[in-house]
Parts: structure tokens; sequence; C-alpha cells
């Protein structure tokens, strides 16, 4: 998170940790996703939401500490995902 903060700052010095930061965690997650036919459009939106609420989690956790209430939240959340329930959400 520390690296992310600088090279929001100073992403000219950065640009390699921006390149890699985002689009390789989309495709690992969404290209399996297109590979079962959902659109391109509807397999990054999805990945987005996964990749953005990890990250939240582990904000969390490193402000916190807390990692009973962290754990808690993203064993909820992962209750919530299946890639049958996703796939009837984000059908093109």
């Amino acid at each position: 998170f520390e690296v992310y903060g600088l090279a929001l700052r100073d992403p000219d010095r950065y640009s390699a940790f921006m390149q890699n930061v985002v689009a390789p965690w989309l495709n690992f997650i969404g290209d399996p996703l297109v590979n079962l036919g959902w659109t391109r459009a509807r397999a990054d939106a999805y990945a987005t939401m996964v990749v953005c609420a990890f990250r939240g989690f582990l904000l969390d956790l490193c402000a916190t500490g807390d990692r009973a209430r962290v754990d808690g939240a993203v064993e909820l959340w992962l209750s919530t995902l299946s890639a049958a329930g996703a796939e009837k959400e984000f059908a093109a």
C-alpha cells in the first residue's frame, strides 16, 4: 500500500508498478469467465469488484489489525459469490 501511494504521487517514477498493479489481476480473474462465455466488459467488472474488495479488506486489516473482524467480513463476502450466481447476475 505504501508503494501504491508513492506511485499515485509520482506515476512517472513508478510506471512499471502502475502498469502491473491492476491489469494482470483483472486478467487472472476475468479470463476464465470470458472462457465461460462472459463478455469481456462483464468479466472485467466482476474482476474489478473482486480485486477492489480484497484490497479493501487488506487495507482495513493493515490499519486495524483486527484479523477476526476482517476474516469474518471476507468469509461473509465470499459466501455471496459463486460462479453460478455471478454468471446469472452479469450474463450479457
